[in-house]
């Protein structure tokens, strides 16, 4: 997968794994991605072989901005710095947090407010497997 262009919310990419007609495919995007991907397409690209060749320099680079290694035009991997690295990290965890965790997250905000939802009582509805 090659990535060819970035637009506002989405990428379009050349993937030959997916149909082999070399046809650009559109991928959706959020906020986060966008940036990254813009970015990525903007940076210092290195071939596999300079990036094994030249690490101390690959490392150096990285400190500044980041790199893009490229194994036959195809993009393979990114060194950014140790601080990138972690604030992606922290905002990929905080991604993660599921349904409960959100739900966690509303209960503290309404005992905070002191704030309470009625929840109206059980009822059984008939269902066709009654007899």
């Amino acid at each position: 997968m090659v990535v060819v262009g970035v637009d506002k919310g989405a990428a379009y990419v050349e993937d030959d794994t997916l149909n082999h007609d070399n046809s650009l495919q559109k991928l959706n995007l959020d906020e986060q991605a966008h940036i990254v991907m813009n970015a990525i397409l903007y940076i210092v690209k290195w071939t596999v072989e300079e990036a094994r060749d030249k690490f101390a320099d690959l490392l150096q680079s990285a400190n500044k901005e980041p790199q893009s290694i490229f194994n036959r035009n195809r993009f393979v991997a990114a060194v950014v710095d140790a601080e990138t690295f972690e604030a992606f990290e922290a905002w990929q965890k905080e991604r993660r947090q599921g349904v409960a965790n959100a739900f966690d997250e509303l209960s503290a905000i309404c005992q905070e407010d002191d704030y309470s939802l009625e929840v109206p009582k059980r009822k059984n509805r008939p269902t066709p497997f009654d007899k």
